[in-house]
């Protein structure tokens, strides 16, 4: 193996890259006089033995495991080497990244321990590349748990206007479409961290997108994804050559050495060679790996981004029914008018979600396909998942793309029959993983405690109905840690009412019914939701 990734270098010396270290290690060379070297031999025998030092500004606690990944995080910096952070979904991928960065920004006295900045050091840029959809989670995620991290959100049209603020911030959160139309402006800079989130945006070698990435300079690369391969070995090439260059070779020494043989031979050797060669580099834990340091039950919430197709759908109808709302409300008539109003935030509510409950039959939605990407890797995993909608048109176009995908589940809405069947089948079926259920359908009488995770689609006003869902994977009996996902739609209806619900909290737990909305809001306040 040594000859095979070796290189011929001055005066007949072989050359070997120190992602090739172990290999090395193995001819039964070890001793080393040179710092960086025993420093890469600490890391290739116990690459995840370190335990560094939490940084001071860090606003989460970390749990044990995500120590563990953070710490293995640190010490690939310090090797400059890059690695793939691939934990289940729900386990804090995104904190981890955060906390080493952070800890970084300490060490090269970017930040001071009270959280001010030394603008006397060298500025230190970084980097992290998403899906468009995640763009405002990554915001708030930076903001809530490292918030002494300045970030820029670099996306819109006014770009060329944002490029002013990069000398002032530390991170830039931008969509892997945007860095790829913006190459020449992103290539020119150098990185310290780069993070690919959902890196498996990137596994085709041949795209635009990996041959504009593959151009960004940056000192240490992380790929965080819960499916580093999607669909078979191809995928993992790509991730990795960006992470740790020559690696895995050329691809065409990757299909030769690597897919062929165990693709279609199933060679062990081969599969032994591979692991010995990623091992170090890819830290993968699933949920069931953790559950001790995991709390009986994680609420998160979702921020999606729509389609441009759908925002400007959106706000078409959103002016039109804001000029009529303004007209009632200047005939001193709004409160009489809440039929109207709960029409308007209906239908606003239908294109925030998808279009097609709306009547666009043909347009998409940035929420959908958010929700799909996440379902398709619990999928995979073999977690169960209850789907809550308040809407049954909403749960309807996720049942057509279940049929279509052939993947079983079950449902319950108000006309359902068999509902005790089909819950049986539900708890008792191994490979039955959704269950499709209408909030006011399933809000009693219902145990699913064989779920896991727990998606609502679409909240609403009341909290308590949807205290009501999650009660329905978990309570007394549930043997499972449960992670539940509100999903909510950027810049939308769904943002301000989630604001609302915080605000009013007291309130809608002790007065609202499902009725009347609108009794315990001024009128001003019923107005800005459709600002």
């Amino acid at each position: 193996p040594l000859l095979k990734y070796a290189k011929k270098g001055k005066d007949q010396h072989l050359s070997l890259k120190k992602t090739h270290f172990r290999l090395l290690e193995e001819t039964g060379h070890t001793d080393y006089v040179d710092y960086d070297t025993n420093k890469l031999h600490d890391f290739f025998n116990n690459p995840f033995g370190n335990d560094y030092k939490v940084p001071q500004l860090l606003k989460t606690n970390l749990r044990n495991y995500q120590k563990i990944g953070y710490s293995w995080l640190n010490t690939l910096r310090e090797n400059q080497l890059g690695g793939i952070l691939a934990d289940d979904m729900g386990l804090g991928k995104t904190v981890q990244i955060l906390a080493s960065i952070l800890k970084m920004l300490e060490d090269k006295k970017q930040i001071l321990p009270n959280g001010k900045y030394d603008h006397a050091n060298e500025h230190l840029y970084n980097l992290v590349i998403v899906p468009r959809s995640l763009l405002h989670n990554w915001v708030n995620e930076i903001k809530k748990n490292t918030p002494s991290i300045r970030v820029l959100l670099y996306a819109g049209n006014d770009r060329e206007q944002l490029r002013h603020y990069v000398d002032k911030v530390d991170i830039i959160v931008a969509s892997y479409g945007i860095v790829r139309n913006d190459i020449d402006f992103f290539k020119e800079i150098d990185f310290s961290y780069i993070v690919l989130d959902e890196s498996q945006y990137i596994k085709n070698p041949n795209s635009k997108t990996y041959q504009a990435i593959k151009q960004i300079k940056g000192k240490y690369k992380v790929s965080l994804t819960g499916t580093p391969i999607e669909n078979s070995l191809r995928d993992l090439w790509a991730q990795l050559n960006f992470l740790n260059p020559g690696l895995l070779g050329s691809f065409a020494f990757y299909r030769k050495n690597f897919i062929n043989p165990i693709e279609k031979n199933d060679d062990q050797d081969a599969k032994d060679e591979l692991k010995k060669l990623i091992n170090p580099f890819v830290l993968r834990r699933s949920k069931t790996d953790v559950l001790e340091d995991l709390p009986d039950l994680e609420e998160s919430i979702i921020i999606c981004e729509m389609t441009d197709n759908q925002k400007l759908l959106y706000e078409e109808e959103k002016s039109k029914v804001r000029n009529k709302i303004l007209e009632i409300y200047g005939k001193g008539k709004l409160k009489q008018s809440s039929i109207y109003v709960l029409q308007a935030l209906t239908k606003l509510r239908q294109i925030a979600n998808h279009p097609a409950m709306a009547g666009f039959e043909e347009e998409e939605s940035g929420k959908f396909d958010e929700i799909i990407n996440r379902l398709e890797i619990l999928q995979e995993r073999g977690h169960k998942v209850l789907i809550f909608s308040s809407f049954v048109s909403h749960l309807e176009i996720f049942e057509k793309y279940f049929s279509k995908k052939k993947w079983k589940y079950e449902k319950i809405i108000g006309k359902t029959t068999k509902r005790q069947e089909a819950i049986e089948n539900f708890q008792k079926t191994e490979d039955i993983n959704f269950f499709l259920i209408s909030i006011k359908a399933g809000g009693v009488g219902i145990n699913l405690t064989a779920a896991d995770y727990v998606f609502i689609l679409d909240p609403w006003w009341n909290p308590a109905v949807e205290q009501q869902a999650i009660a329905r994977a978990h309570r007394i009996g549930q043997e499972n840690k449960v992670f539940v996902y509100k999903f909510i739609t950027f810049d939308t209806v769904e943002e301000k009412i989630l604001k609302l619900q915080e605000q009013k909290k007291e309130i809608f737990n002790n007065f609202i019914d499902s009725n009347n909305y609108f009794k315990f809001f001024p009128e001003q306040t019923i107005i800005q939701l459709f600002e």
